[in-house]
């Protein structure tokens, strides 16, 4: 699904699971795309930033490396039990999990009404969260 991604990614996350987005391939593969599309944004929310701030991990690395394509917020105190996980790709694909603890859940390539309707949950998600200053990269 990554691979259709031309100017827009969001992405709501639990912990960005390492099992999953913490593999060499998947961060040479954003890579690619912040590379290639040059307009491409990837906007993440994560709930829980304290294991990405405390470990190293490939993904949070490419994102601090790349702030004008990447950026990362945690949630506000009114969305921090929020605990579905999406991606949803220029508001016409998704991924959707109910239950961000499960590997369970929809996949659409071309839906964009089903995906219109999570961009607005996410966007409402993305305006009241807040940069996590510990995710920042500090230049000298």
């Amino acid at each position: 699904m990554m691979q259709q991604a031309r100017a827009r990614v969001d992405w709501v996350s639990r912990n960005l699971d390492r099992r999953l987005f913490d593999e060499r391939e998947l961060v040479a593969a954003f890579k690619n795309l912040a590379f290639t599309r040059r307009h491409l944004r990837v906007r993440m929310v994560v709930m829980d930033t304290g294991p990405l701030v405390r470990q190293d991990h490939r993904l949070v690395s490419l994102v601090k490396r790349l702030p004008t394509y990447f950026s990362i917020r945690g949630p506000n105190r009114d969305h921090k039990h929020f605990n579905a996980s999406l991606v949803i790709i220029d508001r016409t694909g998704y991924i959707y999990r109910p239950h961000s603890d499960l590997y369970a859940g929809q996949v659409c390539f071309n839906d964009p009404v089903r995906a219109g309707e999570l961009t607005r949950q996410f966007d409402e998600i993305w305006e009241a969260g807040q940069p996590d200053v510990n995710l920042r990269q500090m230049t000298i």
